[in-house]
C-alpha cells in the first residue's frame, strides 16, 4: 500500500548582509519579497534552496495569488541568472492560470536597471513583471 506524502511549506525569511540581499518569502500569504544587495561570492550556494523552495512553492502555492516584490540596486553577474530562474519559474505558475504580480523597484536615472529588466521581461512574456521607478530603492 502506498501512503500519500504530504509536503508542509514553511516560509523562509534570511536576513539581509552588506553582500546578501533580505529574502521574506511567506508562503501563506504568497508574498515574496528580495531586498538589498546580492554581491555574495557564492550565488549557487545562496540562491540554489531558494530555487528549490520555489519549485515546491510553484507545485502547491497557498495563496489565492502570488506578489513578488525585487528591490535591489546591485547584482552580481552569477545572481542576475538566479534572478531569471526565479521570475522563470514563477512564469510556469502563472502559465498554470495562477495570478502572479512582479514588482521590479529601481531607482529614477538608473538606466542600466531599467534595461536588465526590460531584457528580464522579455525572458518570460507571460509573467506580469512591472518595473516600478522609485526615488530611492532601499
Amino acid at each position: 500500500m502506498l501512503e500519500m506524502l504530504k509536503v508542509t511549506m514553511k516560509s523562509i525569511f534570511i536576513k539581509q548582509t552588506n553582500k546578501s540581499p533580505e529574502i521574506n518569502f511567506n508562503y501563506d500569504t504568497g508574498e515574496l519579497k528580495i531586498t538589498g544587495n546580492s554581491l555574495v561570492q557564492n550565488s549557487y550556494e545562496f540562491y540554489t534552496p531558494l530555487l528549490e523552495w520555489i519549485d515546491d512553492y510553484v507545485r502547491a502555492p497557498k495563496a489565492k495569488n502570488t506578489k513578488v516584490f525585487i528591490k535591489v540596486v546591485y547584482f552580481t553577474t552569477d545572481a542576475s541568472g538566479f534572478f531569471i530562474k526565479i521570475l522563470k519559474r514563477l512564469e510556469q505558475l502563472a502559465m498554470a492560470n495562477h495570478l502572479v504580480m512582479v514588482k521590479w523597484y529601481y531607482e529614477e536615472g538608473d538606466v542600466d536597471m531599467r534595461e536588465t529588466i526590460h531584457m528580464f521581461r522579455s525572458l518570460v512574456p507571460q509573467l506580469n513583471l512591472e518595473s516600478v521607478v522609485v526615488k530611492e530603492v532601499l
